[in-house]
């Protein structure tokens, strides 16, 4: 009988993980040392829960097109461990430098040729990313944004499934769904 109980509580020990994980996500934006800091963190785990096709690297590219928002908080993330791969962190000043990229991160410096941008990335195995209003319903893969304070996010299924690269189901279960 007790087995049986222990197994039952798998589900909710599986919840309970990844809401451990997924916790500096959720932190407040504002009152957390900063809406960039805490938006690097949601980088990080987006390259957790990503799959990309197999690759001769032993590194996952995460570069930022356009302005960097970011500061020096992506400047932790440098190194770190995600899948048996190390995270490198470059800047690209145009999509031609965005080549060996596994995470694009699209500043809103770039809303102006966001079109002309995910014309080029079409079909890459590039998981884009982006924090200004409307970038995800008009392709951009996963789009961050803030609400009560808090960063959220929301994914373009279509622009994922496009690019070959898989999203785990936990971390969708935690996304807003939008078309483009």
């Amino acid at each position: 009988m007790r087995k049986s109980i222990r197994l039952l509580h798998l589900p909710v020990l599986a919840c309970f993980l990844l809401a451990f994980l997924l916790a500096p996500l959720h932190g407040r934006a504002r009152a957390q040392g900063g809406e960039y800091r805490v938006k690097a963190a949601f980088l990080f785990n987006f390259i957790k829960f990503a799959e990309w096709p197999p690759a001769d690297s032993d590194t996952i590219a995460l570069c930022v097109l356009g302005e960097n928002p970011f500061g020096e908080s992506l400047d932790g993330l440098k190194g770190k461990s995600a899948g048996g791969q190390r995270i490198s962190v470059r800047y690209a000043s145009s999509t031609q430098n965005v080549k060996g990229c596994h995470l694009l991160f699209i500043a809103a410096s770039e809303k102006d040729h966001l079109s002309q941008i995910l014309k080029v990335l079409d079909g890459l195995p590039l998981l884009t990313v982006g924090d200004t209003e409307g970038f995800a319903r008009k392709g951009v893969m996963i789009n961050m944004y803030i609400e009560d304070e808090r960063v959220h996010f929301e994914v373009n299924l279509n622009a994922v499934k496009r690019s070959g690269v898989r999203l785990d189901s936990r971390l969708l279960k935690l996304a807003r769904i939008v078309q483009e």
